[in-house]
């Protein structure tokens, strides 16, 4: 993702570590997150007890969902790099 290489061990991981990036590199407006939604699904909040398995995303008070299919991290994903302005393009996914 933009010309970095993160190892990741699993899809889940691949999400909670775009979300530490962009809580990172957009700490001012990171809680746009917030209105991140799947088919009437929680998947960003403040309270982790408003998601099924939250894991909270690095330097913020921000919760991620977890408990999701490999196509529902995805989707997250790309509304998450769209929400920055990034295409779902600028993310490269080498499984290997």
């Amino acid at each position: 993702f933009s010309g970095n290489t993160y190892k990741v061990q699993s899809w889940v991981e691949m999400l909670t570590t775009l979300c530490d990036y962009f809580a990172s590199t957009n700490q001012k407006d990171f809680e746009k997150v917030l209105r991140i939604s799947n088919d009437q699904k929680t998947r960003f909040s403040r309270y982790g007890d408003q998601l099924r398995i939250p894991e909270k995303v690095k330097k913020t008070d921000i919760y991620v969902e977890t408990k999701l299919s490999p196509d529902e991290v995805v989707r997250t994903s790309a509304k998450l790099l769209a929400e920055f302005g990034n295409s779902k393009d600028d993310l490269e996914i080498d499984a290997a």
